[in-house]
């Protein structure tokens, strides 16, 4: 479509594929461009439409291949770092709260806790998201069976109350192995039930005497770990496939892009669908974990590309612009905000118009800010956080038998320090 800057008509330029390959090659524009000129402000607000609408319309194949954890981008500046091996950094404050940290774990009502075990990194985080939804599985199978009292002892066991219905991540309140280990070693107990027995007469009548009949249910917290670890077993499996989309929906987030610029329409229609089929004998929570997956992997992988550029001195007015943009439109990510919270956060990003930074100083060179660009580079780190976590999840079973020999360890160290005791 054409736009206007004061009277000056913009034509969007049509994007090229290299022919002479098979793989289809992809531009991007750097974050920031100089200008060692000085032009008038209509050549300015042209010259940065202009590379706005071609980095939007660059994007025509897919942007990740199946077995390539980074994108094919020209501006390969734009990835460096980007590496399964960068480092976790502090968390970023903005106007006194705390936003978001490289390595988010976000809790029903707080955002500050970070994750216990193993450092905090991008496995420790989907092993202890694993373990929230298992719980909730767990929650929402018990109440489809209507087994209550299993149901309330698991939302209040360690203060995880309302759990159930809650729609994010962050909501296990401490690390998923300190979590299990202690579920295991809780002693199984029994809960006393009385209802009444219907006798003859009618209600009220005060020369009958009312009685009750009384049972017992046991609860085995044990076992209850035992179907969690279980239920997490069934999740790991389910999400390394649904991770295996992230490729294809970068791509699909571009064509989405792209059909709204030409066509003002997806003619398509097909963006506000999730790209998984649901299946026979999938857990009941698949197309919410699915959401929240997208939603995850955008989060951390937003929070990795900002400190990557919080360590680049090329990169810092990109850093400013990006920071302020999730003060302004990641809200989403803390807590329970609905559905298809991460691709609106990019969505919105990819709309949003460049950016220009005047020079500091007489002389110098002004810079501009490209947001399709920096979805980009978050788009490769959520394909990069993505194949990280596929390889966490393989490692569930084998956590289970750490879990395991962690609980038999300190029971035998507690034996041990009963029978010196006993002695003396």
């Amino acid at each position: 479509r054409v736009r206007f800057w004061e009277g000056i008509p913009i034509f969007p330029q049509t994007a090229t594929r290299n022919r002479a390959t098979t793989t289809p090659s992809l531009t991007a524009h750097s974050s920031t461009a100089d200008m060692s000129a000085r032009p008038s402000r209509s050549a300015v607000l042209a010259i940065a439409l202009c590379a706005a609408i071609e980095a939007a319309h660059a994007f025509t194949g897919p942007l990740f291949a199946s077995h390539l954890c980074k994108a094919t981008v020209s501006a390969k500046a734009s990835l460096r770092g980007s590496g399964g091996g960068l480092p976790l950094g502090p968390s970023l404050k903005v106007s006194g709260r705390r936003l978001i940290s490289a390595g988010p774990s976000m809790l029903l009502e707080d955002a500050g806790r970070p994750s216990e075990e193993a450092g905090g990194g991008p496995e420790q985080l989907i092993k202890d998201f694993v373990t929230q939804r298992a719980l909730q599985t767990m929650l929402s199978n018990l109440d489809y069976a209507h087994q209550e009292d299993h149901r309330n002892f698991l939302q209040n066991f360690l203060d995880h109350a309302g759990i159930q219905e809650f729609h994010g991540y962050g909501g296990l309140k401490l690390g998923w192995m300190k979590y299990l280990t202690t579920l295991r070693k809780t002693a199984q107990f029994d809960i006393i039930r009385r209802k009444p027995i219907r006798k003859g007469g009618s209600p009220g009548n005060p020369y009958i005497k009312q009685e009750y009949f009384e049972y017992a249910i046991s609860v085995e917290p044990s076992r209850l770990c035992d179907d969690i670890c279980e239920v997490r077993v069934q999740l790991a499996e389910e999400w390394a496939a649904d991770l295996q989309l992230i490729s294809a929906e970068n791509a699909e987030q571009f064509r989405h892009h792209h059909e709204m610029i030409i066509n003002q329409t997806d003619t398509q229609a097909q963006f506000n669908s999730p790209l998984i089929h649901l299946r026979d004998g999938d857990t009941p929570l698949r197309k919410a974990n699915y959401d929240l997956l997208e939603k995850y992997v955008t989060h951390v992988a937003t929070g990795r590309v900002l400190f990557e550029m919080s360590r680049s001195k090329a990169d810092i007015h990109s850093h400013s612009w990006l920071r302020e943009f999730m003060v302004m439109q990641g809200e989403g990510f803390e807590g329970d905000h609905g559905y298809n919270v991460g691709r609106k956060f990019l969505k919105k990003l990819l709309q949003a118009p460049p950016s220009l930074i005047p020079p500091a100083k007489k002389g110098g060179k002004m810079v501009i800010i490209d947001p399709v660009d920096l979805a980009a580079r978050i788009m490769a780190e959520r394909q990069c956080v993505a194949d990280m976590w596929v390889e966490a999840l393989e490692q569930v079973e084998e956590d289970h038998l750490t879990m395991n020999r962690k609980v038999l360890q300190e029971c035998f160290e507690a034996n041990m320090i009963n029978v010196v005791l006993d002695d003396d």
